[in-house]
């Protein structure tokens, strides 16, 4: 009975795409390969039950996973997985001709990026003079507040690329885009060390799923004169229209 159902389910799949299968009926097909020959409807709806959700589910850790009853241990390793790989996969491929020249180009990379995270990352983006992606990369927040961010890291990220620009982004699980103190301390802070390494500090953006803020956009870049007391790491009023000079 199980058999018929996993084929019936597969050929669903093959024959009109994934679009129009519930929640609970995508996550019994993503577990028949963890799950051979048995139904794996009954872990489907748990998952559902016990994570709200299928982003959930996907953001839920391998710990977490293991937890529902019948979960699977290979299924519990690479569900965690799927966002980032589905996430950079996204984004090489848009970078090929990627061009973040104002706000809304940039919030939308960020957002794909970083935006769905239940952890706070931080997004340093390499731009050349024709503000073409030329590198980006990401380094963990570990305090949920108060990141420590190593200025000689960001320097050789950026100096290795060979920017021209430079756009930062990260993200607010909490749901809240608004800049904290800590968030205006950092992007004074790095400000002074981009302009001292002479690349051009264009935006730093705040997200959360599809939602974000800019500093560009909301002149706090200019605006910024507090102090840069925000803990990075030492080793050795009116809208603007978001376009990057």
């Amino acid at each position: 009975m199980a058999e018929g159902r996993r084929q019936r389910v597969k050929n669903r799949a093959r024959l009109e795409g994934i679009d129009n299968f519930e929640p609970h009926e995508l996550l019994e097909l993503m577990l028949y390969p963890y799950v051979p020959r048995k139904d794996t409807k009954p872990i489907a709806i748990e998952l559902l039950k016990v994570f709200g959700s299928l982003d959930g589910v996907f953001n839920a850790s391998e710990r977490d996973l293991l937890s529902v009853p019948g979960m699977p241990k290979g299924a519990a390793f690479h569900f965690p997985i799927y966002y980032p790989a589905v996430s950079r996969a996204k984004i090489e491929g848009a970078c090929r001709s990627c061009v973040l020249s104002n706000y809304e180009e940039a919030s939308r990379y960020i957002c794909e990026r970083i935006g769905h995270l239940l952890h706070e990352e931080f997004l340093v983006i390499c731009l050349d003079s024709k503000k073409r992606v030329i590198r980006a990369k990401t380094f963990s927040m570990n305090e949920p507040s108060r990141a420590e961010i190593s200025m000689r890291l960001i320097a050789d990220h950026v100096l290795g690329a060979q920017s021209s620009g430079v756009i930062v982004g990260h993200n607010h699980p909490s749901g809240e885009i608004t800049p904290s103190f800590d968030d205006m301390q950092a992007t004074q802070a790095l400000r002074k060390l981009l302009e001292s390494l002479g690349i051009a500090f264009l935006d730093h953006i705040i997200v959360y799923r599809d939602k974000s803020f800019s500093f560009n956009k909301s002149n706090l870049m200019k605006a910024i004169t507090v102090p840069p007391t925000f803990r990075i790491a030492e080793d050795g009023a009116e809208d603007g229209n978001g376009e990057y000079e």
